[in-house]
């Protein structure tokens, strides 16, 4: 859409989806509220509605007072969406990511280059993931600057929802038009064909035209709410409800923690009872009431009232009774209740945490061990969720690093095709190591095994020639998924070779007679080789050394021995 003077200039008093907008942004307050870390109270527009919600759920008022006091910023479920956070940002670390562009000589090359200085690489690692639970609203912008050498210089920038004036939306998430308020109260109209600059009082100050014949401009995240023209769907609008009671139960066990610390006390209540005796109120010689007759003050009030039992309370038992108690006494709080709530609070960040990153499928609150066929589930279900992520992130950058070649290059000139990628790393080198070690203990099958040193072999293709110790030892050792029974039954069958045997079994020890030589670490040994050549000379040096009688041959029937 391109946008006439006078239409831009009438969008900064007229805007287009105000209120929708306004919904947008009342919906993210309370994704914010869970994902974002803030200091207090003040800062959390969410917080008086989820004050109101617990309100509702606490008639008495001085246990309401007790959970205000007790419910903290940040919010407990900020730690929540921290370990989330961690689990999306293997995202990044994918086997197969893919970056292509397409065009003229040297152009790539150019690309790259400018994506590097304005930092574009980095915005996807550093604020992208954390905006998906902070403020999944944002809009992605190209904006241009003044470069070096005159010519317009793109540049990424991030761009609030509460700081939009007007906007316009395509069903794919890109922009029509935007305006919005940027630094020192000036306003930007940003259309199909110009960045148009406003002052605080909606002057028209200048005009910028680029070449795209679309608006620079698209949400960060495109998964949108049906028919709702502004809002973008979190991605954690699912649990929304969830985190708000996990909320509520982490503050309330606390409280009833407190309980424990300050258990409930009771003793024998001291009122006289001698005003019970009076029928009527004692009178002074005048005919008025006596000044020390106690209801002028009121009733007596009773230490630890409440109207909610609660941490530290002491009640008053009443005397003159047939109850047989001793005078003081102390209530003591439950062990296994008190162990309730702590194991049920740690059972919902678990499902929690481990239905939005999908690990162990869509729930994680069984502790029993996981078989294959679960752990194969386990990973299926991490790319799932991964590959959700990703598709919607792979959509928004590739838009920005298309739309930086139109505008340095102009409109059709360059292609560019780009996936964070479809499949993931989703476990650590020590994890690999683990499971190869606990598969040779379990007997699985060689297939298995195979996959497994498979799985530490892409870890060495990843580190660019530069392999931690264990790969190298990956590398070195002869048939790393097998064990010594099995290559030794082997032999007997004519299928494997006596001295790699040799080697397999003596290789801690040959290990160490390299480093002893070398007088250095494994990893550091032959560091400056191609690493074809250093594999090749480490094992000519294993077999070199090993301790190995080869046999003598044996003769065949009727041939003759020797002397």
């Amino acid at each position: 859409m391109v946008l006439s003077d006078g239409d831009a200039q009438s969008l900064l008093t007229s805007p287009k989806n105000l209120t929708q907008k306004a919904e947008a942004l009342r919906w993210q307050d309370r994704v914010r509220f869970h994902g974002l870390t803030v200091r207090d109270k003040s800062a959390s527009a969410y917080w008086p509605t989820f004050r109101r919600w617990v309100h509702g759920l606490l008639a008495a008022e001085d246990k309401r007072d007790a959970f205000e006091n007790a419910f903290t910023f940040p919010v407990v479920t900020n730690k929540v969406m921290a370990k989330v956070h961690d689990g999306w940002m293997k995202v990044f670390d994918s086997v197969n990511p893919q970056l292509e562009i397409t065009g003229p000589d040297g152009v790539e090359d150019k690309l790259l280059e400018h994506l590097k200085e304005v930092n574009e690489p980095k915005f996807w690692q550093d604020e992208a993931v954390a905006a998906l639970y902070e403020s999944h609203n944002d809009l992605l912008l190209i904006d241009i600057q003044t470069g070096e050498n005159g010519r317009p210089k793109p540049y990424l920038s991030r761009l609030p929802l509460d700081s939009v004036i007007s906007i316009e939306l395509l069903p794919d998430g890109t922009a029509e038009h935007v305006a919005y308020l940027a630094e020192g109260d000036t306003k930007v109209v940003v259309d199909a064909a110009s960045y148009r600059v406003f002052n605080k009082d909606n002057v028209p100050q200048a005009t910028y035209y680029h070449n795209l014949n679309r608006c620079p401009a698209r949400l960060l995240w495109d998964e949108r709410v049906p028919n709702h023209p502004v809002a973008s769907a979190s991605p954690i609008d699912e649990v929304l409800t969830h985190l708000d009671w996990y909320a509520f139960w982490y503050v309330a066990y606390d409280l009833a923690k407190l309980i424990g610390a300050f258990p409930y006390t009771w003793s024998q209540d001291m009122i006289s009872d001698l005003m019970e005796q009076f029928t009527s109120p004692p009178l002074n010689s005048d005919g008025t009431v006596d000044a020390g007759y106690t209801d002028a003050c009121g009733p007596a009030k009773r230490k630890g009232s409440s109207t909610f039992a609660g941490p530290g309370d002491h009640f008053m038992l009443p005397i003159n009774t047939q109850q047989v108690v001793a005078p003081i006494g102390i209530v003591e709080p439950s062990t296994a209740s008190l162990q309730f709530r702590e194991d049920d609070r740690q059972a919902q960040q678990d499902e929690l945490v481990n239905y939005l990153t999908g690990a162990q499928g869509e729930s994680a609150l069984m502790d029993k061990a996981v078989n294959d066929k679960q752990v194969t589930g386990n990973f299926s279900s991490k790319e799932n969720t991964l590959r959700y992520i990703s598709s919607h992130l792979s959509a928004a950058r590739q838009w920005v690093v298309q739309t930086f070649a139109d505008l340095l290059f102009g409109t059709g000139r360059v292609q560019v095709k780009h996936s964070f990628g479809t499949e993931f790393y989703l476990q650590s080198e020590a994890e690999l190591w683990d499971g190869l070690s606990k598969a040779r203990l379990a007997g699985s099958p060689k297939t298995i095994l195979f996959e497994k040193v498979q799985g530490i072999e892409a870890f060495r293709l990843r580190s660019g020639g530069n392999p931690t110790r264990s790969q190298l030892l990956l590398d070195l050792e002869p048939a790393p998924e097998a064990t010594l029974t099995e290559l030794v039954g082997l032999i007997g069958l004519g299928l494997y070779e006596p001295e790699s045997v040799a080697v397999k079994a003596q290789f801690t020890d040959l290990i160490r007679k390299i480093e002893r030589t070398f007088g250095a670490d494994i990893s550091q040994v032959g560091s400056g080789l191609a690493y074809p050549l250093r594999i090749e000379r480490l094992t000519q040096f294993l077999y070199d050394n090993v301790r190995y009688t080869k046999p003598e041959p044996v003769a065949e029937p009727g041939q003759p021995t020797a002397a």
